[in-house]
């Protein structure tokens, strides 16, 4: 997919930190090139990635897309699983596999059917997500395409997309979403932040959403496994719940593979196992220290970036 993907989206290859005076931290990702051969990050949305992989999928000898059908329940037979799927016409059919990833998002069936326990904690804010074509270097002149703009104690976030500016601000949960999705109170708003940011921007779209905290009890019952959001939500900021949405799907299923050519079974369920880990451990408490903030998480950034 990467070809592709890659031509389609957004490529990054600057991060920048900076206070209404102008930046004082920015990382240059050509500095990962001795570590990796894709030193940038790439911005495209789900659903233009979506397709992407579904035609790949599809092209797959023996692999199937079975879109309209619903996930209504699983029970464990011997070493695999029957699925109960549900067709658009009402009419169910089972679907019998060796193993079952349940990556059907935050409010998953498959995690439900298993009796996963998925206890959130909300953060104390929203986000207001605003899409704008607005050239934004007139604004901030030599903005990166990943920017977080600080000017204590509030700040704005701002992500280049392929045709678009993303602009995530917070939004007290004592705020109505209908309130946040003024111009009086998004122009006010970004005042707070940036005083001399005194005309709107054009806006294309926004939104408002919620934000939790919450990682499944466990990741694995008999041969069903989560992954993603099925598994884990947390705060936008970083960025990282997909990337380890994406990992949770890499590590699990090479172990799945090599089981399935007569390898170790349990291998499976270890790497699961370390993946909840990951998440607990360490994409929380780091989403967590992003979102704090604070003289701690800005000494944080100019440590490295003087180094």
């Amino acid at each position: 997919m990467l070809d592709e993907v890659i031509a389609q989206g957004e490529v990054v290859r600057r991060i920048q930190y900076r206070t209404p005076d102008g930046p004082f931290a920015e990382f240059s990702m050509s500095d990962l090139a001795s570590r990796t051969a894709y030193p940038f990050r790439l911005h495209l949305e789900q659903a233009r990635v979506t397709p992407v992989m579904l035609a790949r999928f599809a092209a797959m000898p023996g692999a199937r897309v079975l879109l309209g059908t619903e996930f209504a329940g699983v029970e464990q037979r011997g070493d695999g699983v029957a699925v109960r799927a549900r067709r658009g016409d009402g009419g169910e059919g089972e679907l019998r596999a060796r193993y079952l990833v349940g990556a059907d998002g935050a409010h998953s069936a498959a995690r439900r059917s298993r009796g996963i326990g998925f206890e959130a904690a909300s953060y104390p804010h929203k986000i207001l997500r605003v899409m704008t074509t607005d050239d934004l270097d007139a604004v901030l002149p030599g903005i990166a395409p990943v920017t977080y703009l600080f000017n204590a104690p509030r700040s704005i976030s701002f992500l280049r997309m392929p045709d678009c500016w993303r602009i995530i601000l917070r939004v007290p949960d004592s705020v109505e979403d209908a309130t946040a999705m003024r111009d009086d109170w998004l122009g006010e708003r970004l005042a707070e932040v940036l005083p001399s940011w005194t005309r709107l921007p054009s806006i294309a779209d926004r939104d408002v959403y919620g934000v939790s905290r919450r990682v499944a009890s466990r990741y694995a019952v008999g041969s069903a496994f989560l992954a993603g959001d099925c598994a884990h939500v947390t705060n936008t900021r970083g960025g990282m719940n997909m990337n380890c949405g994406m990992h949770d799907a890499f590590a699990p299923a090479g172990a799945m593979a090599d089981a399935l050519r007569g390898g170790d079974p349990a291998g499976v369920a270890r790497a699961s196992d370390e993946r909840r880990r990951v998440a607990e451990e360490m994409l929380l408490p780091r989403t967590d220290r992003a979102v704090a903030g604070g003289d701690a998480w800005l000494e944080e950034i100019r440590a490295p970036a003087a180094s």
